[in-house]
């Protein structure tokens, strides 16, 4: 539920900050935004995650202490708008909050991520824990690791690629692998064997297309 929000009518973004399980009413504060693209060794880097930072107005009345005892990395998330666009969704890093304190005021500045670079320590399976089996498209194994970010978002893509007597509007989707290739056979133990991390699933099938994503506009863009 919504915590707090912020009209900045100077930029015209709005800013929506969602706690998990709160209960009560919303409350305005005020802030500045801005937005980066995490850092890549290349420009053809296949995942351009994107970030927010949030500079907020800090009094003794509204300390925003709550931010820097977070434990749950997904408790607080934010989305933002410009006009009826939306620009951002994210969730708040719990080690990206800092403050400067200048006498009764000061500013508690806080990171929001969207998720990609989480994708290093997750593994490739289902909601249930499970590995996925058999054939998979490759839009089916994009938006399985990508939906271990929490964020529910849609993807646009433009592939300029086409096949001799290929017909489909999608060729991601109509594109298969099999599913067996994300599961890291160990040679040292019969049977044994360890599953790719959604990054490394992502990047092994993006690199097939020579593509890259990255988060805009509230959408991944492939």
């Amino acid at each position: 539920m919504e915590k707090y929000f912020i009209q900045n009518n100077t930029t015209g973004y709005f800013v929506q900050i969602f706690e998990k399980d709160f209960v009560g009413t919303n409350t305005e504060i005020f802030g500045k935004v801005s937005f980066e693209k995490g850092s890549v060794d290349s420009v053809l880097d296949t995942i351009r995650g994107t970030g927010l930072k949030l500079q907020l107005e800090a009094n003794i009345n509204r300390t925003f202490d709550e931010f820097s005892e977070v434990e749950d990395e997904k408790k607080y998330t934010v989305q933002v708008k410009k006009g009826s666009q939306i620009v951002f969704n994210g969730f708040l890093k719990p080690d990206g909050i800092t403050q400067s304190f200048v006498r009764d005021e000061w500013y508690v500045d806080l990171d929001f991520i969207d998720g990609l670079g989480s994708l290093k320590d997750l593994a490739f399976v289902k909601p249930n824990g499970l590995n996925f089996t058999g054939k998979m498209s490759v839009h089916d194994v994009i938006m399985n690791s990508l939906a271990r970010t929490g964020l529910v978002m849609p993807l646009n893509s433009f592939l300029p690629i086409e096949y001799i007597g290929y017909s489909g509007s999608n060729i991601l989707k109509d594109t298969y692998v099999s599913s067996d290739r994300f599961f890291k056979i160990d040679a040292q133990t019969t049977g044994g064997g360890t599953t790719m991390t959604c990054e490394e699933v992502l990047k092994s099938v993006l690199n097939i297309f020579s593509a890259c994503i990255t988060h805009q506009e509230g959408q991944w863009w492939l």
